[in-house]
């Protein structure tokens, strides 16, 4: 966690260490949570492994026998996990600066307009993107951003250097 305010002239370093924890992290525990969630809403994993799949195309998850096979949705269940882990790192270089409240407030804010870019920007012109709307899809944005910003700010090392100097 960030020490109290560093000397004049003196601004904070970004963590590269916590945010990596803090995304690797945060994404784990929401791609785990909306799977375990879709399998609870929906009553079986297909709509999960329909979801992870979507990042490879539409058409893959066309033939239901995809669906309970390992290989079509691997790589976009490592590719779904890598967009996380590079949005959350985003959600940490945003609430860097600015303490453990701001983390968990400002990461569950930042995670809400992660939902709404998904939404509102991107789906229209994926529609398939619109089988990542469940009914709790909002909550567990919000409770990724949260995890993302406040585990950063927990482990964040506060270092000081000169301004100008990074």
């Amino acid at each position: 966690m960030a020490e109290a305010s560093p000397q004049r002239g003196m601004e904070t370093v970004f963590d590269w260490r916590a945010a990596g924890i803090a995304a690797v992290l945060a994404s784990a525990i929401y791609l785990l949570l909306t799977a375990c969630v879709n399998a609870a809403q929906y009553g079986n994993w297909a709509h999960s492994a329909e979801v992870i799949s979507n990042h490879l195309g539409s058409d893959l998850y066309s033939d239901a026998m995809h669906l309970t096979q390992s290989g079509p949705w691997l790589p976009g269940l490592l590719l779904h996990f890598l967009s996380c882990v590079l949005a959350a790192l985003v959600i940490c270089l945003l609430v860097h600066e600015f303490g453990l409240l701001v983390g968990v407030v400002g990461g569950g804010v930042l995670g809400l307009c992660v939902w709404a870019i998904h939404f509102y920007a991107i789906a229209p012109r994926f529609e398939w993107m619109y089988a990542l709307k469940g009914q709790y899809s909002e909550y567990l944005h919000v409770l990724y951003g949260v995890l993302a910003g406040g585990v950063y700010e927990l482990l964040e090392r506060a270092r000081y250097v000169k301004k100008g100097e990074k």
